[in-house]
């Protein structure tokens, strides 16, 4: 009986992109949240209607309440799928080995032998096949995630140039930069993530106001 391999594996990877994001985030905190450069050349300056503008998204997201509620939301989710799996596959795996064990010494039938044998073959193919379905649903579940906070920083921030009329908002990544500097004056991150956390909290709060009827 072939041990079954880590039942975390296929865990790891659908969870990876998500882990990446906020790795390089955190990781790189100190780089993003000194990103603006202390030294340039030239005064700070201030972005006016027509300004090209940049945002540190690194920065933002490690700091976007909302990203950081469905984050922790998701790794408890994932913890506790992993957590299932493993008591499952270490269940098994001790079955499998007083299996191996009873059969080299002689204590089963062939008749036992053989039903205990189609029994752990059934039990190992379900275990994948749970493994692997856990894994689509939780793929599934990070991409909405994802494609929640990308609307909502999108949307946002059509709201929030509504006002500011800047012709160029350029975002920046920590990883692979498109912006190789930029003046302190021009980085609208902060201005962003109060924006965001505001309308965020706002969110949360509505649900829970009473409905007026007449």
């Amino acid at each position: 009986m072939k041990k079954l391999t880590s039942v975390a594996f296929i865990l790891t990877v659908a969870v990876l992109m998500l882990f990446t994001v906020s790795c390089n985030s955190s990781s790189s905190s100190s780089n993003t949240d000194t990103a603006a450069p202390t030294e340039h050349e030239g005064e700070i300056l201030t972005p006016m209607e027509g300004s090209t503008v940049y945002v540190r998204m690194d920065s933002l997201l490690n700091q976007y309440d909302m990203f950081l509620d469905l984050r922790a939301e998701f790794e408890e989710k994932f913890k506790k799928a992993q957590d299932d799996l493993d008591t499952k596959g270490r269940a098994f795996q001790r079955d499998a080995n007083d299996f191996q064990d009873k059969y080299s010494k002689g204590l089963l039938t062939r008749s036992e032998s053989q039903t205990k044998m189609e029994e752990l073959s059934r039990r190992e193919q379900q275990l994948l096949e749970q493994r692997q379905k856990v894994a689509m649903e939780l793929d599934d579940e990070q991409n909405v995630m994802l494609n929640r906070v990308s609307k909502s920083i999108e949307d946002y921030v059509k709201v929030y140039n509504q006002e500011k009329n800047y012709s160029l908002i350029i975002n920046t990544s920590g990883s692979n930069p498109a912006l190789l500097w930029g003046n302190p004056g021009l980085d609208i991150t902060n201005d962003l993530v109060k924006g965001l956390n505001e309308a965020y909290a706002k969110s949360l709060r509505e649900p829970a106001n009473p409905s007026t009827t007449e």
